[in-house]
């Protein structure tokens, strides 16, 4: 009962520590973004070493459900955004995170995604949007 509770308790801090507010009304995001070149969708050792970081997370925190965001400023065809955030998702499964625990979307860049972020068309941002994955039975 006390391995129980602890584990339970070590979560719920976990969960705390990636959050931004008290409520998941609104996705939570502390989790680093990418930066590709324009148009790219090519992950190199950078945009690895990043992905290596949030697959970390995932495993830590497995009822995690994320989503991948392609953030775009002024085009009208947000095809390649979603494409490259549909490569980032396509790549955290291959490594081995459940394809359910993953969403993607694009938006239009806002300063309530991140002000610190740089502007450009390159960016892929990750939200927290819930802790309540649970896994399918086999």
């Amino acid at each position: 009962m006390i391995r129980n509770l602890i584990l339970i308790l070590g979560i719920f801090f976990s969960a705390i520590s990636y959050s931004q507010s008290d409520s998941l009304e609104e996705p939570m995001q502390k989790l680093p973004s990418l930066n590709f070149n324009r148009y790219s969708r090519e992950i190199d050792s950078t945009i690895q070493d990043s992905l290596d970081i949030i697959y970390n997370f995932m495993i830590e925190n497995q009822t995690a459900i994320i989503q991948v965001v392609g953030l775009f400023e002024h085009e009208k065809d947000f095809s390649p955004f979603m494409k490259r955030a549909v490569a980032v998702k396509k790549r955290l499964v291959e490594m081995g995170i459940p394809e359910a625990r993953i969403k993607v979307i694009v938006e239009k860049y806002s300063e309530q995604n991140d002000p610190k972020i740089n502007r450009s068309n390159g960016n892929v941002i990750f939200k927290i949007l819930s802790f309540d994955y649970v896994p399918e039975k086999e």
